[in-house]
């Protein structure tokens, strides 16, 4: 029993030393804090709405299965504006809006105030499915996708190009 005892007090105290070594360096992972991270990525999706001269087509935006394609066109300003031309009720509801880009969990566009996707959205007693808030899903040069932030329905994808 004594002999135990003596063990565990061998393993206790060479743990013990072992725990206090100093060579707690750790590698960061990352070159640059996540907060300078975030917003640098942030930047990035701006500059990419932004970059298309002659603005961003969504050629069939069609928020719920059995509704028809609208053709819209956005043109996203400096001034986190966006001026949008559609072909939904011939253009009468196509009203200049400010966006944001943002991070909730995931990067994200909100078309903040009232506009054609809020039009949208209120059609048929809220049940058409359009979206004014989307998260950003893949951005390249050549095309932005956009997906529904309530929801993960295929329809309710966006793809810009």
């Amino acid at each position: 029993m004594l002999k135990q005892i003596n063990i565990y007090i061998l393993i206790i105290i060479t743990i013990s030393f072992t725990a206090c070594n100093d060579d707690n360096e750790v590698t960061p992972l990352f070159e640059d804090t996540s907060n300078t991270r975030v917003t640098t990525s942030l930047e990035k999706y701006r500059d990419s709405l932004k970059s298309a001269q002659n603005g961003w087509i969504a050629a069939a935006y069609q928020p719920g299965e059995n509704e028809a394609a609208f053709g819209i066109h956005f043109s996203f300003n400096e001034d986190n504006t966006v001026a949008i031309t559609s072909d939904y009720n011939n253009g009468e509801d196509d009203l200049p809006s400010t966006y944001r880009v943002d991070i909730g969990q995931l990067p994200e566009l909100i078309f903040e105030n009232y506009s054609l996707f809020h039009k949208l959205f209120e059609v048929e007693n809220f049940t058409l499915g359009a979206e004014y808030e989307f998260i950003i899903d893949e951005i390249s040069e050549e095309k932005i996708v956009l997906k529904s932030e309530s929801d993960c329905r295929d329809q309710s994808l966006v793809t810009l190009i």
